[in-house]
């Protein structure tokens, strides 16, 4: 029996970009045993046939081929060929999408990963997939709204969860549908979906109390943004910066500083650290950041400014998610935050209506070796 792969689009994908060959090739092969075009136990096109069909080599056909059996989705039999094994189709199958704009934010943010990682976990507790997708088709698309209303049509998908700044316009053909969405630490205000968020507002709130608790006057902040954000979409830097309104309002006389940084940009964001260090007498006695990993830049950055942790410079990150840099964190629960979220999703498949569209997570404050008290003699001058 042999198995024939549709052609259009297919074939095209395999084309340019920067993914390697053979694993686009193994994409379009697991699409179709995830639609059922290859079934269980049905033989999958013979290395010659694909080669012929996608013009690519031997080597990208045979390295795709054994991965797929590596991975178990087919069995190689000598001298017969590959053929589809028969928990496949099952495995592959789609319940969920998670919606976001790049996949490169899983090397910027640890807390991009940490909810792709959490999601699917309890997903995969309830029986059920996730497949992630991104926007780059979406973008290029005339009418994207209706570009993803198709694709969650064509993959089945019972439920999208967004976890990036997306326009609000491009879900209108799906909540008109009342298609089951859930954002995950985005907010849409104008969009009637359910929202679990960080509480990045408290946090910010929370990390500038224990600084002013140690004497601290003028504090920085480094808050993160993408450059894919559209600015209508209320994101965590947004909520952080309401946590620092209200800490000056709470606290006359504090002082804060603001600096926006592009989370893909590491050159750039290092910069503006270093530009910030150099002021000083000057220079905030502490910085507030949105990620460890640019805490732990921060303090060496401070090393090589000349400057002591905590003694002339105290550093908190919002994030706390890396325990051995010995950072003062805000904890964030992220296990918590995405089993609330599937849960609400759930809730959502089977028709049941949230009791709150706008829930928020919280956190604690862990006090590490990047604070101490301010040293400075007139803190504020």
């Amino acid at each position: 029996m042999t198995a024939i792969l549709s052609k259009p689009s297919k074939t095209k994908i395999l084309r340019g970009g920067h993914t390697p060959k053979h694993q686009n090739l193994r994409e379009v092969l697991l699409e179709q045993i995830g639609s059922g075009e290859l079934g269980s136990g049905q033989r999958v096109p013979s290395e010659s046939e694909l080669i012929a069909q996608f013009q690519v080599s031997n080597t990208t056909v045979r390295r795709c081929l054994n991965d797929l059996a590596r991975e178990g989705y087919i069995h190689r039999q000598r001298g017969r060929g590959s053929f589809v094994s028969e928990l496949a189709a099952t495995a592959l199958h789609a319940s969920f999408g998670i919606l976001c704009t790049s996949i490169a934010a899983s090397s910027a943010a640890p807390s991009f990963t940490a909810q792709l990682t959490g999601l699917e976990k309890f997903a995969s507790e309830s029986g059920d997939r996730v497949e992630l997708f991104t926007t780059r088709g979406l973008e290029r698309a005339n009418r994207p709204a209706h570009a993803l209303a198709q694709l969650v049509q064509k993959r089945e998908l019972k439920g999208l969860f967004i976890i990036s700044p997306i326009p609000s316009a491009w879900f209108s053909e799906l909540t008109n549908g009342a298609f089951p969405l859930v954002s995950v630490n985005i907010d849409y205000p104008d969009l009637d979906i359910p929202r679990v968020l960080g509480d990045t507002e408290s946090l910010a709130f929370l990390a500038g109390n224990h600084l002013i608790d140690l004497g601290h006057r003028r504090i920085a902040a480094m808050l993160g943004h993408m450059r894919q954000t559209a600015s209508t979409i209320p994101g965590a830097a947004v909520r952080a910066q309401a946590g620092l309104d209200r800490l000056v309002a709470t606290h006359p006389g504090v002082q804060t500083q603001t600096i926006l940084y592009d989370y893909f940009d590491k050159d750039a964001t290092r910069r503006q650290i270093a530009d910030l260090l150099r002021h000083g007498p000057q220079c905030p006695t502490a910085l507030i950041v949105t990620e460890d990993t640019l805490a732990r830049s921060a303090w060496d950055l401070a090393a090589e400014a000349g400057l002591n942790v905590p003694a002339d410079l105290s550093i908190i990150s919002l994030q706390g998610m890396a325990p051995n840099y010995g950072l003062t964190t805000c904890i964030c629960n992220y296990d918590n935050f995405c089993w609330r979220a599937s849960r609400i999703m759930e809730q959502l498949v089977s028709g049941e209506r949230p009791a709150r569209l706008r829930e928020l997570v919280g956190g604690s404050l862990r006090v590490g070796q990047s604070t101490g008290s301010c040293r400075k003699s007139d803190p504020c001058v």
